[in-house]
């Protein structure tokens, strides 16, 4: 993003309120119809909690993402995040490993 307002503006948080998981920072960054951006989307989850787990988000419902190439593979630096990290689109919800960060990226 080439500006502080583009961020603004395409940055969503979720797993926020009365319900969220108090250990999880979730956030969405739209790069729709954005000129230079690589993905639709981008999802990252910080979990900084003992134990893996799972947020998810209404709206990603039905969306396609994939861990980021630089996370899969057998080239990832961290083997534990490209084995356990996983988007489940019937429900949006994004599972990542304990003390983990994950990136998530739609097409």
């Amino acid at each position: 993003m080439k500006t502080a307002a583009d961020i603004k503006k395409r940055l969503r948080f979720f797993n926020v309120g009365p319900s969220q998981v108090p250990t999880v920072i979730a956030a969405e960054l739209d790069g729709a119809n954005y000129d230079g951006a690589n993905f639709k989307k981008i999802v990252y989850v910080i979990n900084v909690d003992k134990i893996a787990q799972s947020v998810s988000d209404p709206r990603l419902v039905n969306t396609r993402f994939e861990l980021h190439s630089f996370q899969s593979g057998g080239m990832a630096a961290d083997l534990l995040v490209a084995s356990s990290s996983g988007f489940d689109p019937t429900m949006g919800a994004f599972s990542v490993p304990a003390r983990s960060v994950s990136v998530f990226v739609s097409r």
